[in-house]
């Protein structure tokens, strides 16, 4: 595990921005990062379907599981 003094600026901002999503928000986040981190979506496919996801539930719509299911990716559980 990274120690916190070895964290740059960029590292710490990025855990701020983890910390203020709220729960829908961190289950977009992870399901698609799962995904990415196994390769079955690439970086520009992760981007695009978090931000959609995201962009969706801050706009107000109630999201569904299938909503957050991605074509051969294994869910976060």
């Amino acid at each position: 595990m990274m120690e916190l003094n070895s964290l740059t600026e960029e590292d710490l901002e990025i855990l701020a921005k983890l910390r203020a999503m709220d729960e829908i928000e961190k289950l977009v986040f992870m399901t698609g990062f799962r995904a990415l981190k196994s390769r079955q979506i690439d970086a520009e496919q992760f981007q695009a379907w978090t931000a959609e996801r995201l962009d969706r539930h801050r706009a107000g719509e109630s999201l569904s599981i299938a909503d957050l299911q991605i074509p051969g990716a294994t869910p976060v559980a």
